[in-house]
C-alpha cells in the first residue's frame, strides 16, 4: 500500500504523466464521467495542452483521502477539490480555445479519482472528474474541465446538458426557459 501511495503522489507531481510519459504504461487509459476512454497518446495530447498551473498561479488541487482499493489490488482512490484564481496566462483548453484571465475563482466540488498500476509501477488506468457532492463549489455541480468552464463563464467542450441527469435538465428547463411551469418537477 505504501508503494502504491508513492506511485500515486509521483503521478500527481508529474502532471499525470505529462511531464514524464514513462510513468504511463503503453496500455494506459483515462476515463472520466463523459470523456474516454482515452489511450496514452490521446490523453497526453489533450491533458498536455491544458496550462492550469500557468493560468491559475494559486492553483491547489487539494489532494487528500488517498486510499488503496480493497477490491483492485493495484488501485489507489483519492479525493481532490481543485481551486484557484484565473489571474495568470490565458487558459488553454486545447486547440484554439484560449481564454484571457477572467479574475474569477474556480472552486471545484470534491471529486473522486483513481490510479491503477502494473507490476513495473506504471499507471495503466486513471479516472477523474467524478463529483462526490455537487452542492459544493462554484461549478454548478460539474467536475473536471466542465466545472472549470462553468466557474469561469467560458464555453465548455461539450454541451452541459449532456452531463446532467434528466431530472437536473428538467429543473433547469423549468427555471431558465419556462419560468417554473412544469408540473411535478
Amino acid at each position: 500500500a505504501v508503494e502504491l501511495m508513492r506511485l500515486t503522489r509521483r503521478l500527481h507531481a508529474s502532471n499525470f504523466g505529462v511531464d514524464d510519459p514513462n510513468l504511463l504504461a503503453p496500455s494506459f487509459t483515462f476515463t472520466g464521467p463523459v470523456v474516454g476512454p482515452l489511450g496514452k497518446v490521446e490523453f497526453l495530447a489533450a491533458y498536455g495542452a491544458f496550462n492550469f498551473a500557468e493560468a491559475f498561479p494559486d492553483l491547489d488541487y487539494g489532494y487528500r483521502d488517498m486510499r488503496p482499493c480493497p477490491f483492485d489490488a493495484n488501485r489507489v482512490w483519492y479525493t481532490s477539490s481543485p481551486r484557484g484564481t484565473h489571474t495568470g496566462a490565458p487558459l488553454n483548453l486545447g486547440g484554439s480555445r484560449l481564454y484571457a484571465a477572467t479574475g474569477r475563482r474556480w472552486v471545484s466540488p470534491p471529486e473522486c479519482g483513481s490510479a491503477e498500476f502494473d507490476a513495473e509501477g506504471r499507471c495503466v488506468a486513471l479516472t477523474g472528474g467524478y463529483v462526490m457532492d455537487r452542492r459544493m463549489g462554484n461549478t454548478d455541480g460539474l467536475g473536471g474541465v466542465f466545472g472549470l468552464c462553468e466557474a469561469l463563464g467560458v464555453p465548455p467542450p461539450l454541451p452541459v446538458f449532456l452531463l446532467r441527469t434528466p431530472v437536473q435538465n428538467a429543473v433547469r428547463l423549468r427555471e431558465k426557459v419556462l419560468g417554473g411551469h412544469i408540473a411535478g418537477v
